[in-house]
Parts: structure tokens; sequence; C-alpha cells
């Protein structure tokens, strides 16, 4: 799969590698709009996983890489995935030159079997003012990917309504297709996904072949060292890194470090780290930007913390750089560069980026239901936290010692002294000085609650626990932690929407605006009906050209679906 001199004929279909074994089952398809982008725009893609189908462990999350023709990523997505599949948006970078890219999708347990064993897929980017490439006579050379080319222009589905393949500027076109009703049996649990995308004669249509049969037939196992085996996610993503001394820069070994998320929740997990001083935190599925800290124990400051990149990180996809492209690919695309500046000026049929509202609600609690859940709205103002806890959260007390400050469980007169509480958290993280509660403003808390009693997480048991939110959630502005790492991490990507454009809607109607998308149609949830009826509807741009309709996806039965038909816009 290493390149060669590569010029038009590297916009074949994709490169799916379903080979499998007992061991890792796991592989990989991509769906994307189309397989050539003008630099900034956004590529939509459909990812499907395919696992072993008597095994419910499969990977949650996906990873999907852009590699240039240097083996260095330029775009990177880490998507959840539901049931073996996912969709998502990646942002082209504006500033890539004009070349051949390499889009590679897989999962974290597909990196013990090499990069033989992930998806590929050529793809054309092009920049008007980063072109600096040669250009060739010749329209056509041998390209290794083609060894992948599929065969079929339909699997298990059929045409049953389109039959012209002429329209004009800005008109509706409806389509209507039937799967083969041996392929399914719960049209809910199918994954389809439909692109109306620019083509051209010289840009071959993406074509499937019976891929899922690949996977039934399997292949060896690849090498692998199992003393270095990277587990699968299949439970949720991981956050991964290492521990190193300040002093001696070695590995630091079996060393308990804690994981926590500022906020009104609190969420709290810990790892001992290996003998190779890695650690590996299950993180829940947050999607965008978070604040994450991780803390040693024992908050002794000997060690330095540093988290890792969840992506595969080296790449041989290209062994030549010496790529070449027709005048006939570049003059296309740099019409296709015009509709992305108009569009991009017009904002007509961007993504969307998903508006859910994540503010974090404070329901979540690692502990459960408190032993003792103290609003301090529902009371009068206190001028200190010492006498908030005195007069309205029974059996804590907070004490001043010296120049610091510690809490304590009071017990019965008579009774035993109370152990603990061994954990104190404000806004979810857990504090290794205590003291700094003593000098908050009541007024900035919104919450306290109190577990009393011993509570056990895996082998880590906690002697009571103190947690302390504030109304904003933000600790208060306090520097923290001096003996960890406050780090902001993507764990996985925002969900984006694609807006579709409607002629027949009125509000989405202007004569004037231009339109002249590149992309006229995208749908990464396409479902059958009962019957296996498919139906959709998609309105031409203003754009001249050839385009193609491709619809790819699995069935319940995992079964591949695949259907591609050409049409043209014409004035």
């Amino acid at each position: 799969m290493k390149n060669n001199i590569i010029t038009l004929i590297l916009l074949l279909a994709p490169a799916l590698t379903l080979q499998g074994d007992a061991l890792n089952p796991e592989r990989v398809f991509v769906h994307t709009d189309r397989n050539i982008y003008v630099a900034g725009e956004d590529m939509l893609y459909s990812f499907f996983l395919y696992g072993n189908p008597d095994s419910d462990a499969i990977s949650t999350a996906g990873y999907l890489e852009l590699i240039n023709i240097n083996n260095a990523a330029v775009a990177q997505s880490r998507l959840i995935l539901d049931d073996g599949f996912g969709h998502g948006v990646l942002s082209i970078p504006d500033s890539l030159t004009t070349g051949l890219y390499m889009l590679s999708g897989y999962t974290r347990f597909m990196r013990n079997y090499g990069e033989e064993t992930f998806f590929s897929q050529a793809i054309v980017i092009y920049n008007p003012f980063k072109e600096n490439l040669k250009t060739a006579k010749q329209d056509t050379v041998p390209y290794t990917l083609a060894e992948k080319e599929y065969t079929a222009k339909s699997v298990n589905i059929e045409n049953t309504g389109l039959t012209e393949n002429k329209f004009g500027t800005r008109k509706k076109v409806s389509m209507r297709l039937k799967l083969d009703s041996a392929t399914f049996s719960r049209p809910e649990l199918c994954n389809l996904s439909i692109s109306v995308a620019v083509s051209s004669s010289i840009i071959p249509e993406k074509k499937i072949s019976t891929f899922t049969q690949a996977l039934k037939n399997g292949y060896p196992p690849d090498s692998t060292d199992g003393n270095n085996l990277l587990f699968g996610e299949t439970t949720g993503p991981y956050l991964e890194g290492s521990l190193i001394s300040r002093e001696t820069l070695e590995p630091v070994k079996n060393r308990r470090l804690y994981l926590s998320i500022p906020g009104k929740s609190n969420y709290l997990s810990y790892y001992d780290s290996d003998d190779k001083g890695n650690f590996r935190f299950l993180v829940p599925s947050f999607r965008g930007n978070r604040e994450f800290i991780i803390q040693v124990a024992d908050f002794r400051d000997d060690i330095i913390i540093k988290t890792g990149n969840p992506f595969a990180g080296r790449h041989e996809w290209f062994t030549d750089g010496n790529i070449h492209f027709t005048e006939k690919l570049l003059d296309y695309a740099s019409r296709l560069g015009v509709n992305y500046q108009v569009n991009k000026i017009y904002e007509t049929g961007q993504p969307e980026a998903d508006n859910t509202d994540r503010t974090d609600t404070g329901f979540f609690r690692f502990y459960g239901e408190p032993d003792i859940e103290v609003f301090l709205d529902d009371y009068i103002d206190l001028p200190t936290m010492e006498e908030v806890f005195h007069e309205l959260v029974p059996g804590v007390a907070l004490r001043r010692r010296g120049d610091g400050a510690g809490f304590v469980f009071v017990s019965e007169p008579g009774d035993p002294p109370l152990p603990g509480p061994d954990a104190v958290f404000l806004d979810g993280v857990i504090l290794d000085d205590p003291s700094f509660i003593a000098g908050l403003d009541p007024e900035l808390i919104e919450r306290i609650d109190v577990i009393k009693g011993k509570y056990q997480i895996g082998n880590l048991i906690l002697n009571g626990i103190v947690s302390i939110v504030s109304l904003e959630g933000g600790m208060c502005d306090i520097d923290y932690p001096n003996t960890g790492l406050r780090t902001s991490l993507t764990i996985l990507e925002e969900e984006s929407r694609y807006k579709n454009m409607d002629y027949s809607v009125n509000q989405c109607y202007d004569p004037i605006m231009p339109d002249f998308r590149n992309t006229l149609y995208w749908n990464p949830t396409l479902k059958p009906d009962d019957e296996g009826m498919i139906e959709f509807t998609f309105h031409t741009s203003d754009f001249v050209s050839d385009y193609l309709i491709t619809l790819q996806g699995i069935t319940d039965r995992d079964e591949a679906i695949y259907y591609s038909k050409k049409i043209i816009v014409t004035r």
C-alpha cells in the first residue's frame, strides 16, 4: 500500500481493510461525502466498526486521522461509537498545501496489528494559494491502492424511483431505494450513510465489494507482543500518560494517582502506575474540551505527570514524495475552490456545531446519595465556613490548627473518636490542604455533601468524604493543584449537524443568494422503513457539474449495502 508516483487515479474508492482474526476481528470502514476537498472545507464522514458478532465487547471510540505526504497527521478526530457506528465532521486546515493525503481510520485495539489493518482512503486537497505541485501530462498512472478498488455499483439495494439523470439548477430531486428484505430484520438497527457530492469523469466512482465476506473468511493474525498489548476502549475512552521522577527523569512505578474533573459534579478515579510508569484512566464520554486534574495520592511534589497522545502517532503510508496531478484535475479543483470561497462568504451549506447545553448540572456524584446534604440557600447567612459547619452540618467540624485548619468527624458523647474524613473536595477536586476551605466566603458556596462512614472504590477505601460545591463550580479561582497536573483536553469531538439546503421551505429560498455547494446532500443516519424503503430529497445548486449519489452502510444482519448513481446538473 506504499505509494509510487501518483496522479489522477489516486482518487479511488476507500481502501477498506477487513482482515480478521479470532483475537481481534475489529475492522473499520469510513464513508466520506467525497474524496476531493478544498483546504478549509469540512470533511463529513460516517464511521462503521465491524466486530466479532459473538461478542459484545467492541470499541466505543473511533479514531480518524488525515495524513500528509510526510506521514504526519494534519487533522485528527476521536469520536464516540454507539453500537459500532458514529459520524462527525473533520475540519481540514486552510493552511494545507495542494496534494495527496491519506485518511486513516482505526480503533485503539487495532493499533496492536499495525497500519495494514487500518482503514485507508486517498484524499486530494486543493489550496489555490499553495499548489506547489508539478503537473503530469497523462490522465492516469498505476497506483498501488488500485488493488483495493471495488467492482460492484450496487449491493443488496435497488433503485425503485429516479430514472432520469439530468437536472437544472436549484431543482428538487427525490430518490427512492429498496433494500433486499433478506438483508435486515430490524430497520432501526441499520446504519446507512448517503452523500450527493461533486464528481467528474476524471474521478472514478466510489465502489464497494462485499467487504463483510472478508471479515467472515478471516486472515491470519499479525505478530503482536502480548506484553505491550493495547486494551480496547470497550467501556469508554481512555486518558493515558506517564510519570517520571523530577530528580532522575526515570519512570515512576506503583504510584497511585487521582483523576478528577472540576465542576459541580463529583467524579473521582484512581490508577496505580505500572512498571513502566504508565497510567490509563477510563473517563466519561465527554464531547468537546474539558478540564482534568491528575494528582498523586500522597501529594508529594517529586514527579512529573505527562498525558499521552491517544492517536497512533507514527505513520508509514507514503514512501515517495514525488506526486504529480494532471492539469485537468487541478483545473476542476480550482472550480471547487471558488465554490468554497463563495459558500464561506454566504455561509451556505456549512456544518452547524451542536448547541446542546452541556452545562454541569451537579447531580452526578461518584459516592452516590450522601449521608448529609446541606444547601446553604435554605438557611440564614453565616459569616464563616467554621460557623457553617458548626451550625448546619451535624457531626462535622472545621477547626483551626495553628496556621491551618482541618475537618474532623464529631462522635457522640461517650463514643470513641471517629476516623476521617480522608478526602475533602472542592468543586470535584480532592484537596491536599483543607485549610483553604476555612478562608472561603460562605456566600460563594452552594451545597455541602458528607459521607460519614467508609466508602470503597475498587481497593481504595476512604474513611469519610466532605464535598463542598460552589455556586460557579470554578474552585473559587484558586491556583490548584501544586502537586499535580491541571490540563484541558478534548476527549471526543463535538457533534455537528449538516445543514441540507431545502428550497421548498420559503425562508431557505433566496434567488439572489448564490449557492455553490460542493456537497448537495449528506445524511449519516438514514434508516429504512419496515419494508426496506429509503426515501430522501435534495436540491441541486447553482454549480453545473457531475454529481455522485453514494449510499453505504451495514444492516443489523451485518450485510453490506452500497448504491451509486451519477447525475448531471445543467442550466
